[in-house]
């Protein structure tokens, strides 16, 4: 629970300014109006980036906790929860480039392509060191010789992977923060505005002869 705390948060802010938004275009249906581009940002985009990304980079955290305690408890078994992780990875990457506009794609397709190359890597590599540990002689080298072709690649595309997912997350959020920010600034200039035209049609009515 304690993962997705931020974004929960987000979630409750998002909702919290979608009824607010909602009195106020009920008051002042222009205003409504000038911002409905940036709602749609807000609500179908931006929040839905943000909250896609953050648990893919969960579940890739979960990814590389299961193989680093496959390998070191020997427990192939706990593989298929690995596996697990990682569909639930490459669903959320897909989430995101369906919602995301056509200049983001291209991130989010690289990112997954990387993990889709990451992820039998990876599990081989854990299966290897299993084996590794229980065999001796002849085959243990030759697992070793494929361990060590194995490891460089996998650290690279590990390390490419969580930075990649880590500044996406950052990007995202701070692309929603920002949306939402300025759509607040809006409605509130909007809101003042149509206050103050209100508020000048009386004076208006009466300087009519």
């Amino acid at each position: 629970m304690s993962r997705f705390s931020l974004s929960f948060k987000f979630f409750l802010l998002l909702l919290g300014f979608i009824v607010a938004t909602g009195v106020l275009v009920g008051l002042f249906f222009d205003a409504g109006r000038r911002v409905a581009v940036d709602m749609f940002e807000l609500k179908d985009r931006a929040f839905p980036e943000y909250e896609q990304l953050s648990a893919a980079h969960d579940s890739f955290k979960d990814f590389t906790a299961g193989i680093e305690e496959v390998v070191s408890t020997g427990e192939a078994d706990l593989l298929d929860s690995v596996q697990r992780s990682g569909s639930k990875l490459v669903g959320y990457l897909d989430a995101v480039e369906t919602i995301s506009i056509d200049t983001r794609k291209d991130e989010i397709k690289n990112l997954r392509n990387s993990f889709v190359e990451y992820q039998p890597l990876a599990i081989e590599l854990a299966r290897l060191a299993i084996s590794s540990e229980q065999q001796q002689g002849g085959l243990a080298g030759l697992n070793s010789e494929r361990i060590g072709v194995l490891s460089g690649r996998v650290a690279d595309l590990r390390a490419s992977i969580d930075e990649g997912l880590d500044r996406l997350v950052k990007s995202r959020r701070f692309a929603f923060v920002t949306t939402l920010e300025t759509t607040v600034v809006q409605l509130q200039g909007r809101a003042v505005l149509s206050g103050g035209d209100r508020r000048a049609l009386p004076r208006a009515r009466g300087a009519l002869p």
